[in-house]
């Protein structure tokens, strides 16, 4: 059949030629412009693509808030044991105090059980290193620490002091309210210890107090910037009454212990 064709061709004119040139061309314009029409008009898959894009984005957001939902309600409920667990703790010191058991020593076990579940108790990740104090106003300008988390170097105990008049926690004891330094560098009377092995770059506060005096400050750093919530500063003002209760326990019964002998 080509070679009909091929024949037909040789015989006609040459403004049958040029015709048939002509519609060929202006079929292959109508092509050419039919898709690229059809290429256009495929946007709107490419927009589909976008929106499809954004919505991972967005599950993939929802999971993470899902995800650190679950670890803080996770967290929340280890605190839930924990704080159940030292309330049951301090009873129990109370209750050996009004039957007039020996509890000297048992209120600094308590305050050792309290640093060491609240450094551990508010992580969020499992890398997060925390660490928590309580430390005492020695009415010198001072305050010393009494009961520290495992995370303190051991001379923490013998020679680190914060001044109260210069420091964040020294800020909390003088206006009797919690402070949270969400990024501890950020406030103007932060004293970082040049001797810490880490830096640690979050701090809460909390003061320990006896009717309007405070006479000493649980705090706890986090090694991670933005480390804390709102809720664990209230996590730690729950700690903190139940230290100063152990305390208060164990310091009337050494008055006590004294009247009876001078007595």
């Amino acid at each position: 059949m080509s070679g009909a064709l091929v024949a037909l061709i040789d015989k006609a004119d040459v403004w049958v030629i040029n015709s048939l040139a002509i519609a060929a061309s202006a079929l292959i314009v109508s092509w050419l412009f039919y898709a690229l029409l059809r290429l256009r008009k495929s946007n709107i898959p490419e927009d589909m693509v976008y929106k499809f894009a954004s919505l991972q984005e967005a599950h993939n957001e929802l999971r993470r808030d899902y995800d650190n939902l679950t670890r803080r309600y996770g967290q929340a409920a280890v605190v839930t044991r924990s704080i159940k667990k030292t309330q049951i703790e301090v009873n129990g010191l109370f209750y050996l105090f009004i039957n007039f058991a020996n509890i000297e020593g048992h209120a600094y076990d308590i305050l050792t059980l309290i640093v060491n579940r609240v450094s551990m108790d508010l992580k969020y990740f499992p890398d997060e290193l925390h660490r928590c104090a309580i430390w005492l106003d020695n009415n010198e300008g001072q305050l010393v620490p009494y009961a520290v988390s495992s995370g303190f170097p051991e001379y923490y105990q013998k020679y680190r002091t914060l001044e109260v008049g210069k420091t964040v926690a020294g800020r909390c004891c003088r206006i009797r309210k919690p402070v949270y330094a969400a990024i501890a560098k950020n406030e103007g009377d932060y004293e970082p210890n040049p001797d810490s092995r880490h830096n640690y770059n979050s701090l809460i506060c909390v003061p320990m107090m006896l009717g309007n005096d405070c006479f000493g400050v649980m705090t706890v750093d986090g090694r991670n910037e933005n480390a804390f919530t709102e809720e664990d500063v209230e996590t730690v003002e729950a700690y903190a009454g139940m230290a100063t209760t152990a305390m208060a326990v164990e310091a009337l019964y050494g008055v006590i212990k004294r009247e009876g002998c001078n007595g």
